[in-house]
């Protein structure tokens, strides 16, 4: 089972609007009053000259859990599309459970894409690797036609890319992720092929 390679990357202005990535990933929350962008998503914002939520409003958006929303970058940014993964309502602070879900949704609607940036990891790294790679997922032994592959890798935007908490974040997000997709693995494998 193939998972997404996961990369840490600068969480600059110049990273974002120069990222090699096909698809710059945001997050965006529901307000009471519409789609409200998530934290981390400004330098998207502002290469969209104020209007990403506008757009987003727009064409449906509401920022519910779950919800993915993708829109052109008009050539704004050197990456073809943003993504806009809803996170659901603000309870005070995001948790981490809310980000590793719109994390989620997010990979699973870019399967076939080669490469993708992800701000849902300033919210909550760990929670943003986790759902990128269980989002990812597929079982696909027992199919003829396996269809579009998940998606190839994801560039994680952090503060600081040298920090070696980062690093060790990371390290452990990728070993909790990759064990649960061995045990799913497990469970969709018939008894058949898999003995005790």
């Amino acid at each position: 089972m193939p998972t997404p390679k996961l990369a840490l990357s600068g969480n600059t202005s110049a990273d974002v609007l120069g990222s090699p990535a096909e698809t710059v990933i945001v997050g965006t929350i529901q307000g009471s009053d519409g789609v409200e962008l998530a934290p981390g998503a400004e330098p998207v914002d502002d290469a969209l000259e104020g209007k990403l939520a506008a757009l987003l409003t727009s064409l449906g958006a509401t920022g519910k859990a779950d919800e993915v929303i993708k829109l052109p970058t008009f050539g704004k940014l050197s990456s073809g599309v943003v993504l806009a993964a809803g996170l659901g309502k603000r309870d005070g602070e995001l948790k981490p459970e809310q980000v590793r879900r719109a994390a989620g949704a997010a990979a699973r609607a870019l399967a076939g894409t080669k490469r993708a940036y992800s701000l849902l990891s300033t919210l909550d790294l760990q929670a943003a690797a986790e759902g990128a790679v269980l989002g990812a997922y597929v079982f696909t032994e027992y199919k003829s036609d396996a269809g579009r592959a998940p998606i190839g890798r994801v560039d994680l935007a952090v503060d600081d890319a040298t920090a070696k908490e980062r690093k060790t974040t990371l390290k452990a997000a990728t070993a909790i992720a990759e064990a649960v997709c061995t045990a799913r693995d497990l469970i969709n494998t018939p008894p058949n092929d898999l003995y005790p």
